[in-house]
């Protein structure tokens, strides 16, 4: 489970030879030696050299364990080409001990009465887990990041264009690693909104329907992307042509109508590594908490932090509560988030869609109809925020930009 030669081998070098710690410090941290004596000198080390001082076994004396001990160890050291190999050994040993870990995780969780699928999502994550980050560890250097930055900004920064003119003007498009939050009144069109955009993407995409069934959903997109009424009897040879149209371009597609918990998204996505992730809506998904307030804080939370470390764009789509109805103006604002105002402060952009023949209960033929939408976007971390004008197609459930045409 351990070697002590290894982790000796290592604590002796970096107190004879100070210029290996900086190749040390790229393997292994505290956590990876298995003696707590080990770690705690490893501590000590780390701590007079980033304070800029010299470190050797004198200075350490006293501070962690008696001299003699310091002695043997220092013995132990290599020059920095032979350390390296030594630190590897122990990273390499720490690994082993987080499987067994995993592996007794594993046992425990098996229950022949539990359900089998949330066991086996429960299973995923643990594996997953151990294998995440191993070989490249969170803290970098700033220089690198810099020099990545640079090369970036360079070469032109990638975004992944949402395929709406009037929004890409705004936003240039979705960034890998940001957390969107689409919210509306229910019915104004957020879900036809997202799937138009999906559709537009030349990208890995996964939806996460908790509202529709996936055939819903699979319809729903088919007929907007076809432009057929799939509620009319009468549809043709032509329209079934361009409904089979529709289904190839549904071939990044990934869609899933059960993952109700960030754990089981998060397994669906490290399974199917897509660009984008769609979920809709937050108000259906479930997570700890003794009130719905602090459920959908915490999953607000973990959607950030999953957005970041899986490397993917979330869009995670969310109501807005009633208050907006009763305002002269009708203008949602991000204090009409439902359930939490956790979504505003984690989110990297917050969408407000509204339409005006929504609120007025309009269709089309009335004399007032207008299928003019707003697309607020209220915040936006990356830029400013402003206000994106699209068209609704009520008959085929679709947007388009506003100099499009139906």
């Amino acid at each position: 489970m351990w070697s002590k030669p290894a982790e000796a081998a290592v604590l002796g070098s970096m107190m004879r030879d100070n210029t290996c710690i900086p190749e040390v410090m790229a393997v292994i941290g505290e956590d990876d030696f298995f003696l707590p004596l080990h770690r705690e000198i490893y501590h000590k080390i780390m701590t007079e050299y980033l304070a800029n001082r010299p470190v050797d076994q004198t200075l350490l004396d006293g501070k962690t364990c008696d001299a003699k001990y310091l002695d043997e160890i220092a013995i132990e050291g290599y020059s920095p080409s032979i350390v390296e190999y030594y630190a590897k050994e122990v990273k390499r040993k720490a690994r082993y001990r987080q499987v067994l870990l995993a592996v007794d995780q594993i046992k425990k969780m098996l229950d022949p009465n539990a359900d089998v699928g949330e066991m086996i999502t429960k299973i995923q994550g643990v594996i997953l887990d151990v294998g995440n980050d191993w070989d490249s560890g969170s803290c970098v250097k700033a220089m690198d990041v810099a020099g990545r930055v640079i090369g970036d900004l360079h070469k032109g920064e990638v975004f992944i264009p949402t395929g709406f003119i009037n929004i890409d003007a705004i936003i240039k498009g979705f960034k890998k690693g940001e957390l969107i939050v689409l919210a509306g009144r229910p019915g104004t069109g957020k879900s036809a909104l997202i799937l138009n955009i999906i559709q537009r993407l030349a990208y890995r995409s996964l939806i996460i329907t908790l509202e529709m069934k996936d055939s819903e959903l699979v319809m729903r997109a088919l007929g907007s992307a076809a432009e057929v009424d799939l509620s009319s009897k009468d549809i043709d040879e032509d329209a079934y042509a361009r409904l089979w149209d529709a289904v190839y371009e549904m071939g990044n597609w990934r869609i899933d109508d059960s993952a109700y918990t960030v754990d089981a998204q998060q397994a669906l996505i490290r399974r199917w590594k897509p660009d984008v992730v769609v979920i809709d809506h937050v108000g259906l998904m479930s997570g700890p908490g003794r009130s719905k307030l602090e459920v959908v804080t915490e999953i607000s939370r973990r959607m950030k932090q999953m957005a970041k470390a899986e490397d993917v764009v979330i869009v995670l789509l969310s109501q807005l509560n009633r208050q907006v109805e009763g305002r002269e103006s009708r203008i949602p604002t991000m204090s009409d988030l439902r359930d939490s105002g956790a979504l505003e402060q984690d989110a990297d952009m917050v969408w407000l869609l509204s339409r005006k023949n929504y609120y007025d209960k309009l269709a089309p033929g009335d004399p007032d109809y207008d299928p003019e939408v707003r697309l607020r976007i209220e915040k936006f971390r990356r830029g400013r925020p402003g206000i994106a004008e699209l068209l609704f197609d009520e008959r085929y459930v679709r947007f388009v930009d506003k100099k499009e045409k139906f």
